[in-house]
């Protein structure tokens, strides 16, 4: 019965044997594995089996070891040796695996800035050497930005997780960390701003009359300079061809008017068929003309009305920001509702 409870009193502490370190260093190669101690134990053997299937086997009082291994995968076992050097038992054969680690890095130009309300942040960042028990810190002075999760997807890429709030904005520092102290830290990696609020447009001082009667005045007055000059240049372009067309056709009226009073002046070629004939055509082309120019002066008048229209729109929207329900509202890249029941997009 004493050596049956031995027995297993030996093999659930065997059963806790642990490694502490997985990784080896560049120039050190240690690996070091650690378990707990046995009662009674004279020594502990560890063998360990290397990738060319060569076993090599130690001897240690203590219940822990440092073994010099270069990288690979390994396979190991303990036992308890007693007075006379014998082994009575081993644990099963478990895998060991030992990485070399290196120096974290990222890419250059993937700093961020981040303007607050934004409460959950995703970074997708690249680089080389990371590691799957590497740690990330974002810290400033005196705070630090918790990780919520860290998604290692190769040896080069990673994702994180970090959910922000208004106690956040300032600047951060990335840090990198991997096995044996392997670190690299960015400054100022993280920038977290507050949100910026658009001013409010105050109503205007200047005279109303003037800002509708002459388009392009009041968007000079707001600084929009590109629109203001789009308007007073297309309203005054407008404007003089109207007047340029109208005065075409009032000259070619005019033209064919005296042209009546010259024939009739000339009774033997008035009363002529060639002298009718003439009249007829000369008639029918300055109808023509008269129909043409009318017809430009028109489009020209259209487009001038639709040029102080939307100038008169955009000074009540500018003065009273769509506050008093005359005027549809519209929006860059979302669908809105006019207090008419209307919507459109552009």
């Amino acid at each position: 019965m004493k050596l049956l409870f031995s027995y297993i009193f030996q093999t659930f502490f065997l059963s806790l044997v642990f490694v502490s370190s997985l990784f080896a260093e560049e120039a050190v190669n240690k690996v070091k594995i650690q378990w707990n101690p046995i009662p009674n134990s004279f020594l502990y053997r560890i063998e360990v089996k290397t990738p060319e299937n060569k076993k090599i086997s130690k001897e240690v009082e203590e219940s822990r070891i440092s073994l010099e291994l270069p990288p690979g995968v390994y396979q190991y076992r303990i036992g308890t040796v007693n007075r006379l050097g014998k082994t009575k038992r081993f644990t099963e054969w478990r895998e060991l695996r030992v990485l070399r680690t290196r120096m974290p890095s990222l890419k250059p130009g993937q700093e961020k800035v981040v303007q607050l309300p934004h409460k959950r942040l995703d970074l997708l960042l690249e680089g080389e050497n990371f590691m799957q028990s590497m740690q990330v810190f974002f810290r400033s002075k005196g705070k630090k930005l918790p990780v919520k999760q860290y998604i290692r997807h190769s040896s080069t890429r990673m994702s994180l997780v970090l959910y922000l709030n208004a106690k956040n904005v300032g600047k951060y520092d990335l840090l990198l960390v991997n096995p044996y102290g392997k670190q690299k830290e960015y400054k100022d990696f993280l920038q977290i701003v507050k949100a910026v609020e658009k001013p409010k447009k105050k109503p205007l001082k200047h005279n109303l009359f003037r800002s509708l009667v002459f388009p392009g005045t009041e968007q000079w007055y707001n600084k929009e300079y590109v629109k203001g000059n789009i308007l007073s240049g297309a309203s005054v372009f407008l404007f003089f061809s109207y007047w340029y067309y109208q005065q075409q056709r009032i000259q070619e009226n005019l033209k064919f008017q005296n042209e009546i009073v010259t024939i009739s002046l000339l009774p033997t070629v008035a009363e002529s068929i060639p002298g009718a004939w003439w009249l007829y055509s000369r008639g029918q082309e300055s109808r023509q003309a008269t129909a043409q120019y009318i017809r430009i002066e028109q489009y020209l008048s259209n487009l001038l009305i639709g040029v102080f229209l939307y100038n008169t729109y955009d000074v009540f929207q500018g003065r009273y920001e769509r506050k008093s329900g005359v005027f549809l509202q519209y929006a860059g890249n979302e669908r809105e509702t006019s207090r008419f029941g209307y919507t459109f997009r552009f």
